[in-house]
């Protein structure tokens, strides 16, 4: 199931089978969800409104519920559309009151050679359909830049737990 607040979001969760869609605001949900993720979400969230988005999302975990933050770390330079980027200091001190961080992973090594397969595989351009070329591609992706340390990762991604 997904909880979506935009409709552009809704037509990409729309491509993936069996999973429920509503475009609404997440605090109005009746349910109690098994995960919960917050793909690139909190960046976008102003300090005032921080605490109220997670207590709703706290409201609607149960005790064995995931929370799956990804955002970006302040390796890079901060976004015009962003209030922050992240350490893993500043995502405790947010996240602390309602959740434990159970682990934590550092992805995309935004080096040189990472940003060229990125380019060759996402651009305006031309759509890559040589499989074997983008199999390849992907798999020095997966095994040079994915996962990746503190210092290099561009994006955090954490695992969190209701504090009990």
């Amino acid at each position: 199931m997904s909880v979506e607040a935009t409709k552009f979001a809704e037509a990409y969760c729309m491509a993936y089978n069996n999973i429920e869609i509503y475009a609404e605001n997440f605090s109005n949900a009746e349910q109690k969800f098994d995960a919960i993720l917050c793909i690139e979400t909190l960046e976008h969230i102003s300090n005032n409104d921080l605490n109220d988005f997670l207590i709703s999302v706290k409201n609607n975990m149960t005790t064995d519920s995931d929370l799956i933050i990804s955002v970006p770390t302040t390796n890079i330079p901060l976004n015009k559309k962003h209030y922050r980027h992240y350490d893993i200091n500043l995502l405790k001190e947010q996240t602390d009151s309602y959740f434990n961080i159970i682990e934590v992973n550092y992805v995309h090594n935004p080096c040189r050679l990472y940003k060229l397969i990125n380019y060759i595989m996402y651009n305006r351009f031309y759509i890559l359909n040589v499989k074997l070329f983008r199999k390849w591609l992907f798999s020095i992706y997966k095994s040079y830049y994915q996962i990746t340390t503190e210092k290099k990762g561009s994006h955090l991604v954490a695992r969190l737990k209701l504090k009990i």
